[in-house]
């Protein structure tokens, strides 16, 4: 049978695949035209065909020459070949369609979900996948992208995303300029050309910083590109994509709120496999309800015998649709293989029905009993001998494969390779198109493979001298070649190219490839030990390994890798190599929450190092490390703080700027801890203004955050705004999503702090789609307490209960260790709401984890500071009392309010008037000039409650209370202001608690009586009769009777 191939340079975007494809098929006819949105679209030949099959997913087109139409004996239609017609529609996949279609059509329309196709090879994923695709374009308007992965661990990081993105970007930032920084960082990683306007390669980040600012600039240029026009990714074979490829997509569909966006994917069922490159993802998309997962079975009967009809041009007999069915089991490649297989034994009879002879059917049945890979290898050896040869080289080089590379292996110019390879595009195995070759069916590429049983290692040692001729130095370059030296049996040379693959890995942030091939290497290079390479080789391998693996948190992998690296450092006396590795094994521990086991290692690396020379820059690392463990972990303040200092004086002789940077920040954390929260700030100002003077805004953000943080707990909250605005410029110049993770929460919190509401509500409700883009859940959750904070304060007690619970079920199960920060507050809602019970309950717990802390504790001040208000609700006036005293010298703090607020609510609980006063004024004064205005509210309403209703001056305070409340719409606190200014004032300034002790003193109650029946100490009733004297002018218990009885107070 004739068949001709050609290619036509017809966007993806205007292509119709699967879905019936209109071909003039005029039997006099000299054309066709593929059914497309360009009109363009045309091609012409001398001969009319019968089908024509657009392959968008592979950018090519290939025609069938048309069948012998002509009907008569067997004998005549056994003389040619049974005419064969691709399928122009998909058949049996009716429901699959429109469920895809219904769900493409709602991320189209803003719902984005990954929209999963899954199945064993052959069974239809591509042409379902490209049925979809077709009829997204031509029905639903959709702009397309493609791309697939490729076998064999040689392809680069993101390849698939890469081959969709690539002459997209440039366009992109033509039409929006302001898309350059994040298609310099998809150019810089390899997944566009860096041919536009304005590139220059982005500032380098920390790893995990590196690998969210390229998700980050994925998802907006995927936005941008919905925003234009919907937009559908469609991705084949991702069953040999990298795991960061499914980790960027999963960030790009949750990335896409809103967005006309989607994702349509075709992979083997393999990637569902638990521990998979794509288990992570497929589970967070899942727990997102972001997933549709569509696993194609095999085909009924019934539907096999629709594509053999489409197949052939007509009828089967039920003999050959029984046959068909059998041999293919459903799986519809393997029945169009099949009947090709059967090709010279089918014919048709006066019906034009198919069957096979009666005189056939013995073969058939051989053949039937055969494999189908036999089948496959049957059609492959039928092509000519110089074919076959370049069909087994192509397969070792995977699905597609460049011609010139090709032609080096066979040591043939291109022109001939492509002459060559012709009988097996006519054959319908391979296709050509812009220098490539590619199997059209994997299944084809895996048969010819075991063809070359005999011949793999030379064809693998041919495959890697080819490309090593290219200039390429990229991932993809350096993963092939180690693959192919692999297979070769060549371990030194597979082990070369594997470190140099785990190298480049790293420079693109794919670090879960950089684990690989650093692990790969290490293997290959213990092969290759007695045989060229060297223990300096193994040695440098397996630190490669322990650092891939400490970046991507496998902590047990690297603490081997390093272990092992140590033993070898020891055998050959290497002492600085022992220091260096003994300090890698510190930072280790340190992240493994091991600080006593980090901190003896840490130790143990200085003195080893200390007596070499030229080991300053080696030290002064540990020195940093070892003084923020001390401090920061361990609470070892003395010993942190000489550290520190010993760091700072290293750094500064080295004249090391970032190490001075990195000595100051460490040390300031220490003192801010250790002495106050404003110690440690001449530090820190030095910090900032050497991180800036050596370019590097992570590091000025972050010392900006701990600025910030200082201010905000001494209550200089004008500074605190400062600082939390800059550091949030600083992170988002560096275009770090990781280190803008709580930029934009805190400046909310210290915003939210001066009573701008509305203002913090705004950036809070701006940054969540940004986080969200996050793998980790806490910062949303510390989102979520901002928020309650802001329904607090504006009375909305329910809604605040509800986002607590949401943040802190987070937060215990991802960072238990900081829950104590906020579950204070959760007190306080439910009490608000009446939930005594619940209120208790988070109380107990609060309780306990500051049982395990010192009372000095940043941490236990700031619960202090906001259980002590609940002590006082509850009047719990023993547990009031052991938190004023535990609380009382960090009465300057600020955590949430300002912590003389607490201690004046206390010391009133307990009868001590002047002291509450003495808080207050203080407190007051501090709120006025930092404009903390929900807190003056309420240290004025605290005011007007101690110094009773008949006070002027209390009067006054509750007046400018409630103006304040009605300002900033505290609603709660407002309600409470009124009811104390209307209510009746109580008789020679008394307080109520003042009033409750004098009516049981005049009741004949003992002071022992009294303070049993209110819960309070003996002391506390004396200090309340000695108020209660001089306010009624009487000077013993009797005449204090009298005048309780008198005014009818009795």
């Amino acid at each position: 049978m004739a068949r001709m191939f050609a290619s036509i340079d017809v966007p993806f975007s205007h292509c119709r695949v699967a879905s019936p494809l209109v071909a003039a098929r005029a039997r006099g006819g000299k054309s066709f035209l593929v059914y497309s949105q360009t009109p363009s679209a045309r091609i012409t030949t001398r001969t009319s065909y019968a089908a024509t099959t657009c392959c968008t997913l592979r950018g090519c087109v290939t025609m069938e020459a048309p069948p012998d139409t002509r009907r008569g004996s067997e004998e005549h239609s056994q003389m040619s070949a049974t005419p064969f017609h691709p399928p122009l529609r998909i058949v049996g996949r009716e429901e699959e369609i429109a469920t895809l279609l219904a769900a493409t059509r709602g991320c189209l329309a803003g719902q984005p979900q990954l929209m999963l196709i899954t199945g064993e090879p052959g069974v239809g994923k591509t042409r379902l996948l490209g049925e979809v695709v077709g009829l997204a374009a031509a029905e639903l308007g959709a702009q397309l992208l493609s791309g697939y992965a490729l076998e064999g661990g040689g392809a680069l990081p993101y390849f698939p995303l890469g081959r969709a993105l690539r002459g997209n970007v440039a366009r992109l930032v033509q039409e929006h300029p302001g898309l350059w920084a994040a298609a310099s960082v998809l150019a810089a990683a390899g997944l566009s050309a860096a041919d536009f306007p304005g590139y220059r390669p982005p500032v380098t980040l920390g790893p995990e910083a590196e690998r969210l600012r390229l998700f980050d600039a994925f998802a907006d240029v995927c936005l941008q590109l919905a925003a234009q026009r919907p937009l559908l990714l469609a991705l084949d074979d991702l069953q040999w994509a990298d795991a960061g490829t499914w980790d960027m997509l999963a960030y790009g569909v949750r990335a896409a709120a809103g967005g006309r966006f989607g994702v349509i994917v075709a992979c083997r069922e393999e990637v569902l496999a638990s521990g998979g490159v794509a288990h992570h993802a497929l589970v967070e998309l899942n727990r997102h309800r972001l997933l549709l997962h569509l696993p194609l079975g095999r085909l009924s009967p019934q539907a096999v015998r629709l594509l053999g009809q489409e197949f052939l041009g007509g009828a089967l007999t039920d003999d050959l649709a029984a046959t068909l069915a059998r041999r293919s089991e459903g799986n519809p490649f393997f029945a169009e293989e099949v009947l090709r297989g059967l090709q010279r034994q089918i014919v048709q009879d006066w019906s034009g029905a198919y069957y096979i002879p009666a005189r056939e059917r013995a073969a058939a049945e051989v053949t039937t009993s055969a494999t189908l890979r036999l089948t496959i290898v049957r059609r492959l050896e039928a092509l000519p001998p110089e074919t076959l040869q370049l069909l087994l080289a192509a397969a070792v080089l995977g699905r597609t494969s460049a011609v010139r590379t090709l032609a080096r292996m066979a040591g043939l110019g291109p022109d001939t390779v492509e002459r060559q390879l012709r009988p097996a595009v006519v054959a319908s195995v391979v296709t050509l198109a812009v220098g490539e070759v590619t199997f059209v069916h994997d299944l084809l590429r895996e048969t010819a493979y075991e063809l070359a049983a005999g011949e793999q290692h030379r064809l693998h040692a041919a495959a890697a001298a080819a490309l090593e001729e290219d200039g390429d130095r990229t991932l993809q370059h350096w993963a092939a070649l180690a693959y192919h030296w692999q297979l070769a049996d060549v371990p030194l040379r597979a082990a070369q190219a594997a470190s140099a693959a785990a190298h480049a890995a790293r420079q693109v942030a794919a670090f879960s490839e950089e684990l690989h091939y650093a692990g790969l290497a290490c293997a290959l290079y213990g092969q290759a030990l007695g045989s060229g390479a060297t223990a300096d080789d193994l040695q440098r391998a397996q630190l490669a390994l322990a650092e891939a693996a400490l970046t991507c948190g496998n902590y047990g992998e690297a603490e081997a890798a390093f272990r092992q690296a140590l033993a070898g450092a020891e055998r050959r006396g290497e002492q600085r190599e022992q220091g260096r590795l003994w300090a890698r094994l510190g930072v280790l521990y340190h992240r493994q929450e091991r600080p006593e086991e980090s901190a003896a290692c840490l130790h143990r690396a200085l003195t080893l190092l200390e007596p070499l020379a030229g080991t300053a820059a080696e030290q002064l690392a540990v020195l940093i490390e070892l003084a923020s463990l001390e401090g920061l972990t361990r609470a070892r303040y003395p010993e942190a703080t000489t550290l520190g200092e010993r760091a700072r004086a290293l750094a500064t002789e080295l004249g090391d700027l970032r190490g001075q940077a990195d000595a100051a920040l460490a040390l300031a954390g220490v003192q801010l801890r250790a002495v106050d929260p404003t110690a440690g700030r001449p530090l820190l100002r030095e910090a900032l203004d050497l991180a800036l003077a050596v370019g590097d805004p992570l590091l000025a953000s972050e010392v900006c955050g701990s600025l910030s943080n200082s201010y905000y707990w001494s209550g200089e909250l004008q500074q605190a705004r400062t600082d939390a605005r800059r550091r949030l410029e600083l992170a988002e110049q560096a275009g770090d999503v990781f280190g803008m993770r709580h930029a934009h929460s805190w400046l909310a919190n210290v915003l939210l702090t001066l009573g701008e509401f509305d203002a913090a509500q705004q950036l809070l409700d701006h940054c969540e789609p940004l986080l969200a883009r996050l793998d980790n859940p806490e910062p949303i959750a510390v989102v979520r307490i901002f928020s309650a904070v802001i329904a607090l304060h504006r009375g909305a007690f329910a809604r605040a209960t509800a986002l607590l619970d949401e943040a802190l079920a987070v937060l215990l199960r991802v960072d238990p260790a900081t829950v104590v920060w906020y579950r204070g507050l959760s007190v306080l809602t439910c009490l608000a709401l009446g939930h005594r019970a619940e209120a208790q309950e988070h109380l107990r717990a609060v309780e306990a984890t500051l049982a395990t802390m010192p009372e000095s504790a940043l941490p236990a001040r700031s619960a202090r500071t906001v259980i002590g208000l609940a002590y006082a609700e509850l009047e719990s006036h023993a547990a009031a009392a052991a938190c004023e005293q535990a609380l009382r010298p960090y009465a300057a703090d600020h955590h949430w309010w300002l912590t003389r607020r607490t201690l004046a609510t206390l010391a009133a609980l307990r009868g001590d008037t002047a002291q509450a006063l003495t808080d207050l004024a203080a407190a007051e004064a501090l709120a006025r000039r930092e404009r903390l205005l929900p807190d003056l509210g309420r240290l004025l309403l605290l005011r007007g409650q101690v110094l009773g209703g008949g006070h002027a001056t209390g009067q006054a305070a509750l007046r400018e209370a409630r103006d304040l409340f009605r300002h900033l719409g505290m609603q709660a606190d407002l309600a409470h202001a009124e009811r104390l200014a209307t209510a009746a004032a109580l008789p020679a300034d008394l307080t109520r608690r003042e009033l409750e002790v004098l009516r049981h003193l005049a009741q004949g109650r003992t002071n022992r009586e009294i303070a049993e029946l209110l819960h309070i100490s003996e002391h506390t009733v004396v200090n309340h009769l000695s108020h209660i004297y001089g306010k009624i002018n009487v000077d013993n218990r009797t005449a204090a009777a009298a005048y309780a009885l008198r005014e009818g107070l009795a």
